[in-house]
């Protein structure tokens, strides 16, 4: 199998028609934020394949420019939350949560947890059938906490195709969101070096800072008029 990693899409063919395997184009949607060209081989360079075996090679047409996101900006409060589920993920301190907390994948709910059992970073794994199957269980704290880039706050959803594949459950209506994204934008506002796609969404009352903000340690997050608060990773 030869190493076709970053290599546009053409190149890619004919590096693998060389090394005598026929290549066959199976187009889907994936999110704009994928780098472009060849981002994933299966198997990996050097490993042997034999006639008939199937090679998997895929491939990001689009352009990296639509990787934007359009994020608009955080009130300082939910940029709070934000900052305590990073630092959480990233084995510091607690998550931003109180009482029971939903956990979503798109738009369907999947499990309601205590939050004293989300302070375990297992029980943010979640599944569910037909919905991202090959990355299944999914962990909103596992994939934020793993990813070694930058991070960007943004007060609405991720604007492409991986984000909210169906309308919002209804009872989202009235929640403040905060969105957690991985971004390569040097002029967004982000915290630094850092790791998620787009969901689980987590829906939950509201929360009390425990840091790693000083400033709001021990202060609601949010306005007490507000119901929850819709935290996206």
């Amino acid at each position: 199998m030869p190493d076709v990693i970053g290599l546009r899409g053409r190149d890619a063919r004919d590096a693998i028609r060389e090394s005598g395997l026929t290549p066959v184009r199976h187009p889907s949607l994936m999110s704009a934020c994928t780098p472009r060209g060849v981002y994933a081989q299966r198997p990996d360079a050097g490993e042997t394949v034999g006639a008939g075996e199937r090679v998997v090679v895929e491939v990001n047409t689009g352009s990296h420019g639509e990787c934007g996101l359009r994020l608009s900006p955080t009130e300082p409060h939910l940029t709070a939350v934000a900052e305590q589920f990073v630092a959480f993920a990233r084995g510091l301190g607690s998550p931003p949560l109180a009482s029971r907390v939903e956990l979503y994948l798109g738009n369907r709910i999947v499990e309601t947890r205590d939050a004293e059992d989300l302070a375990d970073h297992r029980h943010w794994r979640v599944c569910r059938p037909f919905y991202a199957a090959r990355t299944c269980p999914f962990s909103a704290a596992d994939t934020v906490g793993a990813w070694p880039g930058r991070l960007a706050f943004t007060g609405a959803p991720a604007q492409h195709p991986c984000a909210h594949p169906g309308a919002p459950p209804r009872a989202w209506a009235g929640l403040q969101r905060v969105t957690i994204t991985p971004t390569r934008d040097s002029r967004v506002s982000t915290t630094g070096p850092s790791s998620s796609t787009s969901t689980p969404t987590i829906a939950s009352p509201l929360p009390t800072s425990a840091g790693p903000n000083p400033e709001t340690a021990g202060k609601p997050l949010a306005p007490p008029t507000t119901r929850g608060i819709e935290l996206t990773a």
